[in-house]
C-alpha cells in the first residue's frame, strides 16, 4: 500500500468509490464557501462559488463512468446554522450531480464507536483509507492513509444506520427543529 499519496492524488485517480465521513459540525474554508456562508446566515442568497460548481461537475462526470461518490454525515440536534447552509447549498446540487448523502446523529456515531476518537476520512476504492487533520478552528491541516480496518467497519455501519438527505430535507420543510432519526 502506498502512503504517500495525498488526498488530491486520491480523488482524482479513484477507480469505483469514493466514501466521506465528515464528522466535523463546522469547517472553515477560505473563500468562497466560506463567503457564501456569511451571506447565508443574513438571509442573501449568493451563487454556488467556483469550487462547488467545480466539484459537481466532476461527480456528474464520476457518475456518467459508473463511479460512486457517497457520504455520512454525522449532526448534531438542533442543526447548526452551517450544517443548514451545507445540506441546503451544497448537498442539494451534489445529490443532483450523482452523489449519494445520508446522515447519522452523533448519538448514534457514539453508539457505534464508543469511547473510540473517529476523525473525518474518506476510504477509496475501499482500498485506500485517508484519515483528515483539522486544527482548532476547524482549518484543514493534511492527513494521511491510515490501515483503515476500523474506519471501514465504522463507516459500513454508520450507512446501515443512516437516514438520507431527501428524509433529512422533507423534515426541514416541515420545519422540525431536530431531525428524526
Amino acid at each position: 500500500m502506498k502512503k504517500n499519496l495525498s488526498l488530491g492524488e486520491l480523488i482524482s485517480t479513484f477507480k469505483k468509490s469514493a466514501k466521506r465521513l465528515e464528522i466535523l459540525q463546522e469547517f472553515h474554508i477560505e473563500g468562497g464557501e466560506w463567503e457564501n456562508f456569511q451571506k447565508f446566515k443574513r438571509g442573501e442568497v449568493a451563487p454556488a462559488f467556483p469550487e462547488l460548481v467545480e466539484w459537481n461537475e466532476q461527480l456528474a462526470e464520476w457518475t456518467k463512468q459508473g463511479k460512486t461518490v457517497e457520504r455520512v454525515r454525522v449532526f448534531e440536534n438542533p442543526l447548526s446554522n452551517y450544517l443548514k447552509y451545507e445540506i441546503l447549498e451544497a448537498y442539494v446540487p451534489c445529490a443532483l450531480s450523482g452523489q449519494k448523502v445520508n446522515f447519522v446523529s452523533r448519538k448514534q456515531l457514539e453508539k457505534i464507536v464508543g469511547k473510540k476518537q473517529v476523525k473525518d476520512f474518506w476510504i477509496f476504492d475501499d482500498k485506500y483509507v485517508f484519515e483528515m487533520d483539522y486544527d482548532e478552528n476547524h482549518n484543514y491541516c493534511g492527513g494521511r492513509i491510515v490501515d483503515g480496518t476500523a474506519e471501514k467497519e465504522i463507516y459500513q455501519k454508520l450507512l446501515e444506520n443512516s437516514i438520507s438527505l431527501e428524509t433529512v430535507l422533507k423534515q426541514i420543510r416541515l420545519q422540525k427543529t431536530k431531525i428524526k432519526l
